[in-house]
């Protein structure tokens, strides 16, 4: 009963998509070959744990080839993987990013959810979803046990970068360093996807050697 009320809910709270751009429909073309270019993984004779991310690399790339990759942040295969829909500690993470000080002129604008994914909007703050606070209380927590804000770094290494939600936060929230992302190849593909559509400058792995 519980999973139909939040799927309700999420219908209808859940932006409609505005018009595919011409930046949007090459990038997404550019997506959809990337992962034709990727083999299907075997997925046997190999660790139980190998297993589940090769075939959840088989799934996204099954998705992105027939779906609509536009509504990625929908599918069971992220959301399982990297992306919060519900969850009871949100709420508490929210009121502490609402409490601090600087919650006005600097958490609450960059709470903002972009429409690119179809995310799917936090139930009591529609203006952004679960995974954007989820991100957000992180770094301000890091922020405040560290002393070092995010706009005062040189360099980032994200080891899993999920589909380049943190990146961007980073980014919006004024970080101009080279932030560096290791990932597995599809999920590469769909953070090249996701950081290209929202306008970021993007460099290959090659541009490096």
């Amino acid at each position: 009963m519980l999973k139909l009320m939040l799927r309700l809910v999420t219908t209808v709270l859940r932006r409609p998509l505005p018009p595919v751009t011409d930046n949007e429909r090459e990038n997404l073309a550019r997506l959809r070959a990337d992962f034709d270019a990727q083999p299907v993984m075997a997925t046997d004779n190999v660790s139980p744990s190998e297993a589940e991310w090769r075939d959840n690399m088989n799934t996204l790339r099954t998705l992105v080839l027939h779906q609509d990759a536009r509504k990625f942040l929908s599918w069971d295969v992220i959301a399982r993987t990297m992306f919060i829909a519900f969850a009871r500690y949100i709420s508490t993470e929210l009121k502490y990013l609402m409490s601090r000080p600087d919650w006005q002129s600097r958490w609450r604008p960059v709470l903002k959810e972009s429409f690119i994914g179809s995310p799917t909007p936090y139930l009591f703050y529609p203006s952004t979803s679960a995974n954007l606070i989820h991100h957000a209380y992180h770094l301000a927590r890091f922020e405040e046990k560290s002393g070092c804000r995010v706009d005062e770094m040189d360099a980032v290494f994200e080891f899993g970068g999920g589909y380049g939600s943190l990146c961007r936060l980073f980014h919006h929230l004024g970080f101009r360093g080279r932030y560096l992302i290791f990932d597995l190849p599809s999920f590469s593909a769909l953070q090249r996807y996701y950081l290209q559509t929202l306008g970021l400058s993007l460099r290959h792995p090659d541009d490096f050697k």
